[in-house]
C-alpha cells in the first residue's frame, strides 16, 4: 500500500473526497474500489484509507486509521529571486521539496529578467511542491510564497529577523560550510539567493542591515538555481544532524534520571 495521496482535511471514521488532482492520480494508478491507500494532511499526519469508488468528479475515500504522526521540521525557508526560465523554477521548487525545506519563497529584484508570477504559476509551484512530497514520502508540506515587489519581500524577512538570515555571495568572507562548523544555526533559517545577474549592492546593504550574513558557498561559479539547491541540501544536513543530535542527548538525560 504504497500509493500516497493528499486530503487538507482527513478525520478518522469519515468519507472524504479527494480534491479533483487527487482523484484523477488515484485513477491513473488504477486503484481499485475497498483498496487501501495512504493519505497526508500536509501537515505531520498520515493515514490510512479505504477507497470506496468515484462520485461525480471526486473519489471517496473511508480514513480508517493514523498511521503516522512527526514533528514538525525545523523551520528553514529558501528565498530564489526570480529567475528567466519558468521551467528552472518548477525545478527547484520540487528539488527544494525533496531536501526538505519548509518554506520556499520567490521574489523580485532589480536585476530579474522576469518582473512577476502570476497566481495560476504560483498554483502550479505548489501543486508541483505536492507531488514532490508524495513522490518523497514527506509529509510535513512546504509553504510556497511568491512576493510582489522587493518591498514585500523584505517585509517578510523582517519576520524572521530573530532566526539566522544568510545570504548566498560570493565575496562572502566566510564560506557556508565553515560557518555551520562553528556556529549553530538558530531557526527559522533563510538562505538567499539572488538572480542571474547578482543582487545589487544596494540590495545586498538592505539584506544586511534586515540581519543578513553574506556566505560563499562554493569556490566554482554556479547558476543561481544551482546555488539555491547546493546550500540547501548543506544547511538541511546540518539540521537534521542538529536534531538528530538534540534528541540523542535528550534520550540520554531520560536514561540517567
Amino acid at each position: 500500500m504504497s500509493r500516497f495521496f493528499f486530503h487538507p482535511e482527513p478525520q478518522l471514521g469519515k468519507i472524504v473526497s479527494l480534491p479533483q488532482e487527487e482523484t484523477h492520480h488515484l485513477l491513473v494508478q488504477r486503484v481499485s474500489p475497498r483498496e487501501g491507500i495512504l493519505i497526508s494532511n500536509g501537515r505531520g499526519k498520515l493515514y490510512r484509507g479505504i477507497f470506496q469508488g468515484k462520485n461525480e468528479k471526486y473519489a471517496s475515500v473511508l480514513v480508517v486509521e493514523k498511521v503516522k504522526e512527526e514533528a514538525p521540521p525545523p523551520s528553514f525557508c529558501v528565498w530564489q529571486s526570480f529567475l528567466r526560465s519558468p521551467v528552472r523554477m518548477e525545478w527547484l521548487v520540487e528539488k527544494l521539496t525533496e531536501i526538505g525545506v519548509t518554506e520556499i519563497g520567490f521574489f523580485p529584484a532589480e536585476r530579474s529578467v522576469k518582473e512577476k508570477i502570476s497566481q495560476e504559476k504560483a498554483k502550479r509551484f505548489e501543486r508541483i511542491a505536492i507531488n514532490a512530497c508524495k513522490q518523497s514520502g514527506r509529509i510535513w508540506f512546504p509553504a510556497i510564497r511568491v512576493c510582489g515587489s522587493w518591498e514585500e519581500f523584505l517585509s517578510l524577512l523582517k519576520a524572521s529577523a530573530r532566526g539566522t538570515i544568510l545570504l548566498a555571495d560570493p565575496s562572502g568572507n566566510i564560506n557556508l560550510f565553515g560557518l555551520l562548523q562553528k556556529e549553530s544555526i538558530r531557526c527559522p533559517a533563510n538562505l538567499i539567493v539572488g538572480p542571474e545577474g547578482d543582487l545589487t549592492e544596494r540590495e545586498k546593504q538592505e539584506l544586511c542591515d534586515q540581519g543578513a550574513r553574506p556566505v560563499a558557498l562554493a569556490e566554482k561559479i554556479l547558476r543561481s538555481e544551482t546555488a539555491a539547491i547546493f546550500g540547501a541540501a548543506i544547511l538541511s544536513a546540518f539540521l537534521e544532524a542538529s536534531r538528530a543530535d538534540r534528541h540523542q542527548d535528550a534520550g540520554m538525560q531520560s536514561e540517567s534520571g
